[in-house]
């Protein structure tokens, strides 16, 4: 039986007020609240006056019959351990805290000494206005980073049953969101004059709409030529889910060329076979690489690309050659229709086009015009 629970006051030694009934005086010593929660007896503190006692009694009783009281350590937990569980949990993940640790700094710095209970929409949009109106402003997108941090470190906090209930989290308008993409015929002049390893990448994440770093990480460990699949785990994609893609055409032709290239000759040394299927050449991982894609950019005209714009391209390409939008999900490893819609970006060619369509559909639906 969970009960009802009680309260009392908790005197001081030398208190000139007793514990009996009949006592007149009134003292500032604390109030405490017992209660049986998962078959142990619990105590707190619940403030100087009865009813501040009472009500807390009762917000505890309503939680636990309620199934969402998570116990009394949860009022103890601070932001800050939040976002120390969320880089524990990047790390046994295996992730890489080199884009998420200045967010999980700056999240630390406003919000780690507050109580993770305490956070509400009213806070975030508070923090918010500040860091726009600061003397040297933050763009809208570093910030919705931040919050977005704090938002994972929630999620995880529920997951693993540490909170009861999260906050929403407000996000800014991203006015200088990137749009950037790639047609066909520039892609073939940026690959042209990248080197043939990276030219690889380049194709590959142009076709699938991977990112970069899941192309750094793939392995022939993953890649099933007999059946022509190649299986990636959770632990190496951003949303954490495995991904299955078949290889055809192109994509096959690329893991044959890839398998040829896994051979690695070195000087008075044995023939090195490397795991990864895209190596700068020596077999190990590609690392960055800005300054050639750069260098290719500005060969074909086109400086203001980055590599990541080939994520977006590929999903692009994807929905003008009429693949159904999951299949285009499934291939790419984007997880929502959201974050899905944001990559599937039109352009003026697009709007051409349907407005092409539209005169003809109008010309066959009238005749007589």
């Amino acid at each position: 039986m969970r009960g009802d629970g009680y309260y009392y006051q908790r005197h001081k030694d030398g208190c000139s007020t007793t514990a009996k009934d009949d006592a007149t005086e009134k003292c500032a010593c604390v109030w405490w609240i017992g209660y049986r929660f998962r078959g142990k007896l619990l105590r707190e503190s619940a403030g100087r006056t009865e009813r501040d006692a009472k009500r807390k009694l009762r917000d505890r009783m309503k939680a636990i019959h309620g199934d969402r009281f998570l116990g009394p350590q949860e009022d103890r937990l601070s932001i800050g351990d939040l976002l120390s569980a969320l880089e524990t949990h990047l790390q046994v993940k295996g992730a890489s805290l080199r884009s998420a640790a200045p967010h999980i700094k700056a999240a630390r710095a406003h919000f780690g000494m507050e109580r993770a209970v305490d956070l509400t929409a009213a806070r975030i949009e508070r923090y918010q206005a500040e860091e726009l109106a600061a003397q040297s402003p933050k763009a809208p997108a570093t910030i919705n980073r931040v919050v977005g941090t704090l938002r994972q470190a929630f999620r995880l906090a529920r997951k693993q049953e540490r909170l009861s209930r999260m906050p929403v989290f407000p996000m800014l308008p991203e006015k200088n969101a990137r749009q950037g993409f790639v047609e066909p015929a520039t892609f073939e002049k940026i690959t042209a004059a990248l080197p043939s390893d990276l030219a690889d990448v380049a194709r590959f994440a142009y076709a699938t709409g991977w990112r970069k770093g899941q192309l750094s990480k793939l392995k022939w460990e993953h890649v099933d030529r007999t059946n022509r699949l190649v299986t990636v785990p959770g632990t190496i994609t951003k949303n954490g889910k495995p991904q299955t893609i078949p290889l055809e055409g192109e994509l096959w032709s690329l893991i044959e060329r890839r398998w040829c290239r896994r051979e690695v000759k070195r000087k008075k040394r044995p023939v090195f076979l490397s795991p990864f299927v895209f190596h700068r050449g020596d077999g190990k991982p590609i690392g960055d690489f800005r300054k050639k894609w750069a260098k290719a950019c500005t060969a074909a005209k086109v400086s203001t690309l980055l590599f990541h714009d080939l994520r977006r391209s590929g999903v692009r390409n994807m929905v003008r050659a009429g693949v159904d939008r999951d299949v285009a999900k499934s291939i790419s490893g984007h997880k929502t229709d959201s974050m899905f819609s944001r990559y599937n970006i039109t352009d003026e060619k697009d709007q051409r086009e349907a407005l092409r369509r539209v005169d003809l559909y109008v010309g066959r639906a009238n005749p007589a015009s």
